[in-house]
């Protein structure tokens, strides 16, 4: 979840420090001549992660990010912000518990 690390970095990031983000499809440009294969062939059935009663509201935090967040630069006090006042139940359940971490911004 894009959330949680997230919460992690406020932890040393400056206040004003600005976030930008980029969409999934400039991770080939990123990450070029990378070639990650897993050494197990078990598959995973996405659905069942992604319908999990305990991710859907990282879930719903992590899809505003990616729906209107995308191009454009945030500090971590306007992004929580924006994602408290765009999913104020998603946004107490996850980031509610990480308050102690975000208490600097």
């Amino acid at each position: 979840f894009q959330i949680q690390w997230l919460i992690n970095l406020s932890r040393y990031m400056s206040t004003t420090a600005k976030l930008h983000f980029h969409s999934m499809a400039m991770m080939n440009e990123y990450c070029r001549n990378i070639n990650h294969r897993s050494a197990k062939n078990e598959s995973v059935d996405l659905q069942d992660i992604i319908n999990s009663p305990h991710l859907e509201q990282p879930m719903k935090l992590d899809q505003v990010i990616v729906d209107e967040m995308v191009g454009s630069s945030w500090t971590l006090h306007e992004l929580f912000t924006y994602l408290k006042d765009r999913e104020p139940l998603a946004y107490s359940l996850v980031i509610g518990k990480a308050q102690h971490v975000l208490s600097k911004i």
